[in-house]
């Protein structure tokens, strides 16, 4: 018999809201669901999305890269509320000498906006990217929560890359993505999977008003202040160039089935099957909420029914007290662990949405694999 999930899954294809997708669930640390819809473009002839199938994770790329710090930390390697100057002393400039490392990890850096010296271009160059935020002052007092849609990533990795001597890639490659299997799952920098999967399909109706949708993301020529993710930001991460890079805060790439195990792994307390990629109290200070209430940069574009209500060190907390801890990437990408249910998801597709409609999916899926786990 069909499970509620995978009908979910083909209702939003047969909506136009994605031309492929999957969906991989865990259930008590096993493999539970794994169900594919679609192609990887649209037309006649387009292969098939199959389990295996990487799609970009857009900000989902953002707890892969936290986990290599979560991996650093429990060997020792800093403490949480260590300035991030300490171990890199020119991210220090222009005033961010008292951002800490929780800080970092929970959107509280204060230098949220990506600047528009960062350009698609740019960020192809790790060198030149890592120098840009360098040099970015502080737009807010460290401790404010404000989500980091690009410059999180950068940061996080030339930490990683400070405190370990390799990449931000190669480190979630042999400590994180390794020994879990994750074989589909890649922070960048990685050939085998650049080009293996299906392009990012902008399905947001003409005149609809979130053509533009502003969340800080790439700055917006007529208002640097603001930023926009639109058909443009989507055909720039469509570029194999773009694919073959490490941009660590939105262009990981990964299977539904692998995410889905990979956010077991932090249910399990760091330990799954075995395999231990972190330590159980690093797990457990990391999916702590550090802050709660509005986002400063969320809640300009999705208001209080969609930004997330708390941050952890590297997730993020429908509510302060809610069981359920995860991400969302781009309107395209959705997973989450449940502690009470333990359950994991991924829900990945390839087609952006208008904002609304995101919100919508996201919360059918969620409703449609708690239904079967009742069944």
């Amino acid at each position: 018999m069909q499970s509620e999930t995978d009908k979910t899954l083909h209702a939003h294809q047969e909506r136009n809201w994605l031309v492929g997708g999957a969906v991989a669930v865990y259930r008590n640390g096993k493999l539970w669901q794994d169900h594919c819809a679609g192609t990887l473009d649209p037309g006649a002839g387009s292969a098939p999305i199959t389990p295996d199938t990487p799609f970009v994770l857009f900000s989902n790329s953002k707890p892969l890269a936290a986990s290599c710090l979560h991996w650093l930390h429990g060997q020792g390697a800093f403490d949480w509320d260590d300035a991030v100057a300490r171990y890199w002393p020119e991210f220090g400039q222009q005033g961010k000498n008292g951002v800490t490392i929780r800080h970092l990890l929970s959107h509280q850096g204060g230098f949220p906006r990506t600047p528009p010296a960062l350009t698609f271009e740019r960020m192809k160059d790790w060198e030149t990217s890592v120098q840009i935020i360098e040099r970015m002052p502080l737009e807010f007092e460290p401790g404010a929560a404000a989500y980091h849609p690009i410059t999180l990533g950068f940061a996080l990795g030339e930490l990683v890359q400070r405190l370990d001597t390799r990449s931000i890639s190669s480190v979630f490659r042999a400590e994180i993505a390794g020994p879990l299997g994750l074989s589909r799952t890649s922070l960048g920098e990685d050939p085998d999977l650049s080009d293996a999967g299906p392009s990012i399909h902008y399905l947001v109706p003409e005149g609809s008003p979130d053509r533009q949708h502003r969340m800080g993301f790439i700055p917006d020529p007529a208002d640097p202040s603001r930023g926009t993710l639109d058909s443009e930001c989507c055909a720039q991460m469509n570029h194999a160039s773009f694919r073959a890079a490490c941009v660590p805060a939105v262009g990981a790439v990964s299977s539904a089935r692998d995410l889905a195990r990979f956010y077991a792994m932090y249910l399990a307390g760091g330990t799954l099957d075995g395999i231990e990629c972190l330590k159980a109290e690093t797990v457990e200070e990391a999916l702590r909420v550090q802050v709660e209430g509005v986002d400063t940069i969320l809640a300009e574009t999705y208001g209080e029914a969609f930004a997330y209500r708390g941050r952890t060190l590297g997730m993020c907390a429908w509510e302060p007290d809610s069981p359920i801890i995860g991400h969302a990437g781009g309107g395209i990408t959705f997973a989450w662990l449940d502690t009470k249910k333990q359950l994991t998801m991924a829900y990945l597709t390839n087609g952006f949405i208008p904002v609304q409609a995101q919100y919508v999916r996201s919360t059918e899926m969620r409703r449609a694999i708690v239904a079967d786990s009742r069944a």
